[in-house]
């Protein structure tokens, strides 16, 4: 985390929350601002989120899955 964190404009943590509330659009706006979004796995079947971890890999490089 020291090292993805280094690649980050902001010190903020875009954090994982499960059953909706951290959409990718959210994900995607933390990303784009500068700080380190991370995707929330909860409640998604591996299907819905693999769709959404390659979503993030098409908007920054630098992101979490919780």
């Amino acid at each position: 985390m020291t090292i993805a964190f280094a690649k980050t404009a902001l010190p903020i943590i875009g954090a994982p929350m499960a059953g909706g509330t951290t959409t990718p659009e959210l994900t995607e706006a933390v990303a784009r601002a500068g700080g380190f979004p991370f995707v929330a796995g909860g409640y998604l079947t591996a299907e819905a989120m693999a769709a959404q971890v390659d979503r993030m890999r098409e908007t920054t490089d630098v992101f979490g899955v919780n």
